[in-house]
């Protein structure tokens, strides 16, 4: 891991028309953003494309790269926004994505203009700070500032991963925005964790060999038949179905609630599961679905998106 690094910031959107949002709408913010791409520039940016890689072996091993972003949902509920109100849209950049922070910000201040909701909605972007634990609050862009003269902190992800695992249990890790996992094009309703974590799996070394070439697993059975042998319930858990937007007909959802985890077997894999929930899991992770936090007892120690 000592070449993978993030950035984890807080864009402040200051509204100035009202809109009701919904939290669905996040999910469309990624059709949003390569219209504003299209319109300022004519021609898609890498920020937005997840290209296959060239390697015949990494083809079968990994999953097709998303982004290398990751939108946690600013709102978990319906919600009306009028003239002032401000959203905090918080959004952890990975590797090769990095560099490319001033574009995500560009076009988020074109969207503003164009509006978040079918022309209502249009907000101002009042600042860029980082939300990282080691440095909360320190702004690396206000509106007065050139969107290339930012500077984030950048946190290496070896080293979050030693001062933010565990080291005790049970676990508990929440899935906190609708999941959906698909398995021979059906979704699972209500899976267990041996069902869940070849999904976290491939999520998490996927988007690491994508963003940040480097291949963290070599042989991932037996990781997976670690997953197997983790003493695991689930309480709570239950299907969510995302209010259809507007010009979407299909409705489409995902699992939410809470698995209790433990067993000497989780030590070995506490590490996918910690990563798992900076990233997301399952459909649109890249915009706010599969968001998850991970607890012991009632002590928050990780905290995904709370997508």
């Amino acid at each position: 891991m000592r070449h993978a690094d993030f950035a984890l910031l807080k864009f402040s959107l200051d509204f100035t028309t009202p809109c009701r949002v919904q939290p669905a709408l996040f999910l469309d913010l990624g059709r949003l953003l390569r219209l504003t791409t299209r319109q300022i520039t004519g021609r898609r940016t890498e920020l937005f494309r997840s290209e296959l890689s060239d390697d015949p072996v990494a083809l079968r091993r990994y999953q097709k790269p998303s982004q290398a972003f990751v939108v946690r949902l600013p709102v978990l509920q319906e919600q009306q926004l009028d003239c002032g109100d401000v959203l905090e849209l918080e959004v952890l950049f990975l590797g090769t994505g990095i560099p490319s922070i001033h574009v995500f910000l560009e076009r988020l201040i074109h969207l503003g203009h164009l509006g978040l909701v079918g022309g209502q909605g249009q907000f101002e972007v009042a600042g860029v700070h980082n939300a990282s634990q080691d440095q909360p609050g320190d702004a690396v862009w206000l509106p007065s500032d050139s969107c290339s003269n930012l500077s984030p902190a950048i946190t290496p992800l070896g080293w979050w991963l030693e001062t933010h695992l565990p080291q005790q249990s049970p676990l508990t890790l929440e899935f906190q925005s609708p999941t959906r996992l698909l398995v021979d094009g059906r979704p699972l309703r209500r899976p267990n964790f041996a069902q869940v974590f070849p999904f976290m799996l491939r999520r998490v070394t996927s988007m690491l060999h994508a963003c940040c070439a480097i291949e963290p697993v070599i042989e991932p059975r037996l990781l997976l038949e670690r997953a197997a042998e983790v003493d695991a319930c689930s309480h709570g858990l239950r299907w969510h179905d995302w209010r259809p937007l507007a010009n979407h007909r299909q409705v489409i959802g995902g699992f939410v609630g809470c698995m209790e985890l433990s067993g000497p077997a989780l030590d070995d894999i506490l590490w996918v599961l910690a990563i798992a929930t900076l990233f997301g899991l399952g459909k649109s992770a890249s915009y706010g679905a599969g968001g998850m936090k991970l607890y012991v007892s009632e002590l928050l120690l990780v905290d995904k998106v709370t997508l």
